[in-house]
C-alpha cells in the first residue's frame, strides 16, 4: 500500500506532538510505502530536500509555497492508494482535495484540534474558504479524531460526513526515559507558547502559593505567538511574580524528561486540545497532571493520576495545585504505578494495529469495529 502524507511539519524538522506521533506510526508500519510532503525550513536556513528513514519511508521537504512542492504532490498523489492529511487548513491541502477527486483517491484527514471553536476563530474567513471548497469538491474521505469531542466538532463543521466515515484512534506514546529526579516545589507548562494554551490563567494561582516556581517550557515561533509571549511577560510583571516564573525555552530529549520528573505537577490549562501528548509525557515520569475541561483527559481522575477541572473555578484550581505541591516521594511512587494502567491503551503496538486495520480494510464499513 502506498500512502502519501501531507503535513505542515515532520521529523527531523520543527514538530509538535502530533507530528512525532505520525513519525512513530510510520516507523512502525514498515511494510507500507510512506511518502511525506512537508515544509521543513530550519531556523538557521538549512534544509535537506529529502530524508530517507528506511526504504519505505521517505520525507520530502520544501520551503513555504514552493512550486516544487506542488509538482511533487501531483506526481506522488495520483499514484497513491491513500492521501493522508495531518491538518485540514494547510494550504497544499486545497490542491490535494482536487487531486483526490480527479484521480478518485481516498483520503484520511486528521484535523488535530483545528475544528474546535477557539482554533477556528483565527483567520475564520480563510478557514471558511477551505471548508466550503472541501464540501464542494467532496472527495472520498475518512476523518480521524483522537477524542469524542473532536468527533462532535467534525460532525458540526462537516454535517454530511457519516458516522461510519469517522474513526477514533488515540495518539501512541512510548518513552525511553524513566527518571527519578528529586521533586522540587515547582510545576510545569510544556508546549507551544500560544494563546490557545491559556498559560496566563495560571499566574493568579502562583501569587497565592508560597515557595513555588512555575516553569514554562516551549517556544513562540509565529508572530501572534510572539505577541502572546510578550503579553505573558507583561502580565508577570504586573502581578509582581517575576521571581516565581521561569521561561526555559524549548526542551527536548532527556533534558525534557528530567524537567518533568523534577516537578510536582504539569498544568495544561488549554482552551481546547484534541489530545495533548504532553499529558502522557508527564505521566511517564510519574508526574501528575492538572488539565482543563477543554482537554479530553477525564481519565486523570479515574486513574488517580491528576485532575480534570474547570480553570475558571479559582478555589478548585488553587486547592488542587496546593494539594499536589504537598505530595511526598511515596505519593509520587503510587502515582507512577497508577499511570502504568492508564498508559497501556496508548502503547505503540496497540495504536499501530488500529491503523493497520484501517488501512487494510480500505475504509470499508468495517471501520466501526476499530472504535471498540
Amino acid at each position: 500500500m502506498r500512502i502519501v502524507h501531507i503535513v505542515p511539519s515532520y521529523y527531523p524538522y520543527e514538530s509538535g506532538g502530533s507530528a512525532y506521533s505520525l513519525f512513530r506510526l510510520n516507523c512502525g508500519l514498515s511494510s507500507y510505502k510512506k511518502i511525506i510532503v512537508s515544509e521543513g525550513l530550519r531556523k538557521n536556513g538549512e534544509r535537506k530536500n529529502c530524508v530517507t528513514h528506511d526504504k519505505n519511508h521517505k520525507a520530502f521537504f520544501f520551503s513555504k509555497f514552493s512550486y516544487k512542492m506542488y509538482a511533487t504532490l501531483f506526481k506522488v498523489c495520483r499514484k497513491a492508494d491513500c492521501i493522508q492529511l495531518s491538518s485540514f487548513f494547510f494550504p497544499p491541502n486545497l490542491f490535494a482535495f482536487i487531486i483526490a477527486k480527479v484521480f478518485n483517491r481516498k483520503m484520511i484527514i486528521s484535523p488535530r484540534g483545528e475544528f474546535f471553536e477557539y482554533a477556528l476563530n483565527r483567520k475564520r474567513k480563510q478557514k471558511g474558504f477551505f471548508i466550503n471548497l472541501f464540501k464542494f469538491i467532496n472527495p472520498k474521505t475518512i476523518f480521524h479524531a483522537t477524542s469524542e469531542k473532536e468527533i462532535e466538532m467534525i460532525k458540526k463543521l462537516i454535517p454530511s460526513v457519516k458516522n461510519e466515515n469517522i474513526v477514533k484512534i488515540f495518539n501512541s506514546f512510548e518513552s525511553e526515559y524513566s527518571l527519578s529526579e528529586k521533586r522540587k516545589n515547582q510545576f510545569l507548562f510544556l508546549g507551544r507558547i500560544n494563546p490557545i494554551k491559556n498559560i496566563h490563567s495560571v499566574f493568579k494561582y502562583i501569587k497565592n502559593i508560597e515557595d513555588v516556581t512555575f516553569l514554562i517550557a516551549g517556544e513562540a515561533n509565529l508572530s501572534y505567538e510572539k505577541e502572546y509571549l510578550n503579553f505573558l511577560k507583561l502580565k508577570i510583571k504586573q502581578l509582581g511574580i517575576e521571581n516565581k516564573v521561569k521561561f526555559l525555552g524549548k526542551v527536548h530529549g532527556e533534558e525534557k524528561y528530567k524537567v518533568i520528573a523534577s516537578c510536582k505537577c504539569l498544568v495544561l490549562p488549554s482552551h481546547s486540545e484534541n489530545f495533548g501528548n504532553v499529558v502522557l509525557e508527564s505521566l511517564s515520569q510519574g508526574t501528575p497532571v492538572i488539565a482543563s475541561l477543554g482537554t479530553p483527559w477525564s481519565l486523570l481522575d479515574e486513574y488517580a493520576c491528576g485532575f480534570h477541572i474547570d480553570f475558571n473555578l479559582e478555589e478548585v484550581v488553587q486547592l488542587k495545585l496546593t494539594s499536589l505541591i504537598s505530595l511526598d516521594q511515596v505519593d509520587f511512587t503510587r502515582i507512577k504505578e497508577n499511570t502504568k494502567n492508564l498508559m497501556e491503551m496508548y502503547q505503540t503496538t496497540i495504536i499501530n494495529d488500529k491503523w493497520k486495520c484501517l488501512y487494510e480494510r480500505e475504509f470499508n464499513s468495517n471501520i466501526t469495529k476499530i472504535n471498540k
